[in-house]
């Protein structure tokens, strides 16, 4: 993914108050689960701006238990 986080911080120069963090799949699986929908799957639709999904869930709760 390097060249995709050359190419995000290229886009975001002129941009204030962004950050950008590296963090392992599974630090935070409900990002990773989400993405690898979108690209494997091919669910283009922002169906994550309508609330969790169904199939996440389980997921999100047990994220939310764990940092909780």
């Amino acid at each position: 993914y390097r060249y995709q986080g050359t190419e995000l911080r290229k886009a975001l120069v002129g941009v204030q108050g962004w950050d950008f963090s590296v963090v392992s799949a599974k630090s935070n699986r409900c990002a990773h689960a989400i993405a690898q929908s979108v690209t494997k799957e091919k669910r283009h639709q922002s169906y994550v701006a309508m609330g969790n999904p169904q199939w996440l869930r389980d997921l999100f709760e047990a994220d939310r238990q764990r940092l909780g």
